[in-house]
């Protein structure tokens, strides 16, 4: 390139200009030559179209993950999402679900739960500095307001409950064994996140399902609790009967508190059958939790 009487030349054929950004327009165009600020500015504008784009790919990306509303662990999918949050208790991924003792690693965790000999502890003793407690439900306890995840009705904690607490309930007499399993595992003061029924002041009653409080039939509620909770004595009586047995030690007795949570044996006998619903009403209703 060079300059003759105000005219800018091409040092590759003869096109002449008055103005240099044409002959730059033109080199480039016919000669592909492009000069070292040009590449310059380009490079640079491509860089910054490439970090506009990176940022838009992140934020693309962050919108698409899914998060739990209980712990805040990522999803990329619904389905898993869904799955997870069904089980999810609320408590990070290096948290004991039973003692809610939190731990520097997996292994250590790991080591902790397979000695399996830790004492269970409600979830509001949790470390929930990485869970993310948007979506937690309010309960009054002891005239106390708590922020606490509630276990789906059907999913409850049971692990709380100890062989003693059971043996207690087997050596019941009368009606009582059910009922009192439910006012365990239901409205145990200790462990507010089992409390998914609730009765309000107006008799309406509710139980927790799928994070979402739904009001429900109390007689229809009731029959199911009979159900429901008859086959979890039924199953931990069988899994437990000979130690049961050794404690208790009397056929007579043993024969009887099988009778009082066998629904078919319950079936037969109606006024027994109602005996045990109404007492179960009783405990709905006078269990107010808010």
């Amino acid at each position: 390139m060079y300059m003759e009487n105000k005219f800018f030349l091409c040092e590759h054929c003869n096109y002449k200009t008055n103005k240099l950004y044409n002959l730059k327009r033109h080199q480039n165009a016919i000669h592909n030559i492009i000069d070292n600020k040009t590449i310059k500015e380009e490079n640079l504008i491509q860089k910054e179209e490439n970090l506009i784009q990176k940022k838009e790919n992140i934020i693309q990306k962050e919108e698409n993950i899914l998060y739990c509303s209980k712990c805040n662990k990522k999803y990329k999918t619904k389905k898993f999402l869904i799955n997870h949050e069904e089980k999810c208790k609320g408590i990070n991924s290096l948290t004991c679900p039973k003692c809610m003792k939190s731990f520097s690693s997996y292994g250590n965790k790991f080591n902790h739960i397979k000695k399996n000999n830790c004492k269970a502890r409600s979830i509001i003793h949790a470390d929930k500095s990485n869970t993310n407690i948007n979506n937690i439900t309010n309960n009054i306890i002891n005239n106390n307001t708590n922020n606490i995840i509630i276990n789906n009705y059907g999913s409850e904690r049971t692990d709380f409950i100890t062989f003693d607490d059971m043996l207690k309930i087997f050596r019941l007499s009368g009606n009582n064994i059910i009922p009192r399993y439910i006012e365990l595992k239901h409205f145990n003061k200790d462990f507010p996140e089992n409390h998914n029924i609730k009765c309000e002041k107006n008799n309406e009653c509710f139980i927790k399902k799928n994070g979402e409080w739904k009001i429900t039939d109390i007689e229809y509620l009731s029959k199911n609790l009979i159900i429901n909770n008859s086959s979890e004595l039924y199953q931990y009586y069988n899994k437990e009967k000979y130690k049961i047995e050794n404690n208790i030690q009397n056929i007579d007795i043993i024969e009887f508190i099988k009778k009082r949570f066998n629904y078919l044996d319950l079936n037969m006998d109606r006024q027994i059958y109602n005996s045990i619903k109404n007492e179960i009403k009783d405990i709905i209703k006078s269990s107010k939790i808010i």
